[in-house]
């Protein structure tokens, strides 16, 4: 007797491509389940402190930013004749830590006379000097200090507020220099302001 063959029913290649689409589907589904399980926040049931200190210790200080008008220059400008008196004026801006005590002074310069502020011109071989002088006063009446002193003079010193702050200076050439009349030429001296605390 002959067996009949058996036949295999084949499945259609839609089916067969619909079935794969699910099957990855499925698979994709089954890692955003994980992934997001992995990320939830953690519960935890105990916990365990201590106090930390953060400490600073603020030196007492002061610090000197600029002059102005113009930067680390104390200009007279063009003078077209030492036979007046001319007048300047510029500022410094510094700052102090609060309630420091301070004193602000200026050098005699490269120059001086004794006491006496000179700006200094070299012409065909020869020194020439233009005397000047620097004031904590509008009025030029009250000389910067040239030297530390309690607490600075006039408006040169005193306690510090942790904001910046301005020494003012204001120049004079002086009707001394008129004695020898110097040439023209370019004077100038170089004269340190000074913040002690």
């Amino acid at each position: 007797m002959v067996k009949s063959a058996k036949r295999s029913q084949a499945i259609p290649l839609s089916d067969r491509v619909a079935s794969h689409a699910l099957s990855r589907r499925a698979k994709v589904l089954f890692w955003l389940l994980a992934a997001s399980s992995t990320c939830s926040p953690a519960v935890f049931a105990q916990s365990s402190t201590i106090d930390l200190m953060v400490t600073a210790k603020l030196q007492p200080s002061c610090r000197i930013f600029y002059t102005y008008p113009s930067n680390a220059t104390v200009s007279f400008g063009t003078i077209q004749t030492n036979e007046r008196v001319d007048d300047t004026s510029a500022g410094v801006l510094f700052q102090c830590t609060q309630d420091v005590p301070y004193a602000s002074y200026i050098d005699l310069g490269q120059n001086a006379n004794g006491t006496q502020r000179r700006m200094k011109a070299t012409v065909e071989g020869s020194d020439y000097y233009l005397s000047y002088g620097i004031y904590t006063d509008a009025a030029r009446t009250i000389p910067y200090p040239t030297s530390v002193t309690t607490l600075g003079s006039g408006l040169t010193g005193g306690y510090g507020s942790g904001i910046e702050k301005i020494a003012y200076l204001y120049g004079r050439t002086l009707p001394s220099s008129i004695g020898n009349l110097p040439l023209a030429g370019d004077y100038t001296d170089v004269v340190q302001f000074t913040v002690e605390w």
